[in-house]
């Protein structure tokens, strides 16, 4: 091996080497994100509107409650024994089917 051929080894390995050493002049570029939008349909507004009157209103309608107690303890509140049997009938039925 000729010299000048180790010559120019090593000024290449000074030159990569130097190369990794130095700093890097120019900040990394950061990467523009893009901003996310959201855009609800006019039935998702209404569900939204919905849900927010379901929320406030009270599981229990105490109204009721109190007028249906107030016809028991009267002797007024009758069961029609027809449409109960008919509505334990039909949610039998859909229990079976679903």
């Amino acid at each position: 091996m000729k010299i000048s051929d180790i010559k120019n080894q090593i000024e290449y390995i000074k030159h990569v080497n130097h190369k990794s050493e130095e700093p890097a002049t120019s900040a990394p570029k950061e990467k523009t994100l893009s901003k996310d939008n959201v855009v609800l349909s006019s039935r998702s507004k209404e569900m939204q509107k919905i849900y927010e009157i379901l929320k406030e209103t009270p599981d229990v309608r105490k109204e009721k409650i109190i007028a249906l107690k107030q016809a028991i303890e009267e002797g007024k509140y009758k069961v029609d024994s027809q449409k109960l049997a008919e509505k334990m009938l039909t949610d039998s039925i859909i229990d079976i089917l679903f």
